[in-house]
């Protein structure tokens, strides 16, 4: 394989790992009163007893699971994009380029984060809990998720540079080239 395919594939997968355990996870917010703790997240909210679905119906919290959805979907699709697979070879996938498709994959998942992270961010200034939380309420998954943004788009960068650069498995790479 490629060092500049399996560096973006790398990259591709800790983004997935990272987007799952935020999915998963019950740390977007935390509203923590006198009497009980509740963590938040975009599936469950947790007490410090236990765990319960979080069946919203609130119109923009079911925006930003959608778009995190479609994030991880976006995702998958890029680390299929630059993973360098027998079985894609043999499939004659030769109607797109896989490097710019892998690039435009990580930038459209860094983008959706960015907007759910907004759009999340905009429903807890908006909300008013009954009795005002001691500490910010912002948690670990919600700064994950910024991550996640800068860690997708920075791999999309870098695959379009390598593809720019035609290092993505041409069949002359830039580093075959001989200065004359």
């Amino acid at each position: 394989m490629i060092p500049h395919k399996l560096l973006s594939c790398i990259l591709s997968c800790i983004v997935f790992v990272l987007l799952v355990t935020v999915h998963v996870g019950a740390g977007w917010v935390a509203y923590i009163y006198t009497i009980q703790t509740y963590y938040t997240g975009l599936w469950m909210y947790c007490s410090e007893d236990k765990c319960s679905y979080l069946n919203s119906r609130e119109e923009k919290i079911n925006v930003v699971r959608s778009f995190m959805l479609i994030a991880v979907l976006t995702c998958l699709i890029a680390i299929l994009c630059s993973a360098d697979w027998q079985y894609l070879k043999n499939c004659n996938v030769d109607f797109f380029p896989q490097g710019l498709m892998a690039a435009t994959c990580n930038l459209t998942t860094g983008i959706l984060v960015l907007v759910s992270v907004v759009i999340f961010d905009i429903i807890v200034r908006e909300s008013k809990p009954s009795e005002k939380p001691r500490y910010p309420p912002r948690q670990w998954a919600f700064y994950l998720s910024c991550i996640i943004c800068v860690l997708s788009l920075l791999t999309g960068i870098y695959d379009l540079i390598v593809y720019k650069l035609s290092l993505w498995g041409t069949p002359m790479a830039a580093s075959e080239v001989s200065p004359e």
